[in-house]
């Protein structure tokens, strides 16, 4: 994923804007989502494509040290982190805190 430079440029479901969002975003999380990828048997570019769908990448809301937390109309909590899963949901079978980066990359 060290390869990654630049801005993700496809554009966002039913907008006619690109994310425009710098992979630096997801690349600042090596080696934790290269390792969790070969955990789960996925490649590490989908898991940093589904970071920048999810949270454009970014575990706290820019500029503060408050994890991004979202609710929905599915109910049982928010979700939560880089990622966006649900700690209501998954915590369990997870095994991880969604709050923190780690458990956030984990559980993705």
């Amino acid at each position: 994923m060290q390869r990654l430079t630049g801005r993700v440029r496809s554009f966002r479901p039913n907008s006619s804007n690109p994310y425009n969002v710098p992979w630096s975003n997801i690349v600042r999380f090596e080696p934790r989502i290269t390792d969790e990828s070969t955990r789960a048997g996925v490649d590490p570019l989908l898991m940093a494509a589904m970071a920048i769908v999810e949270s454009d990448g970014n575990h706290y809301w820019p500029g503060t040290d408050d994890v991004i937390a979202v609710g929905d109309a599915f109910g049982g909590g928010p979700r939560v982190g880089v990622f966006q899963w649900k700690p209501y949901y998954w915590a369990d079978t997870v095994g991880e805190d969604a709050y923190t980066v780690e458990g956030n990359i984990r559980g993705g």
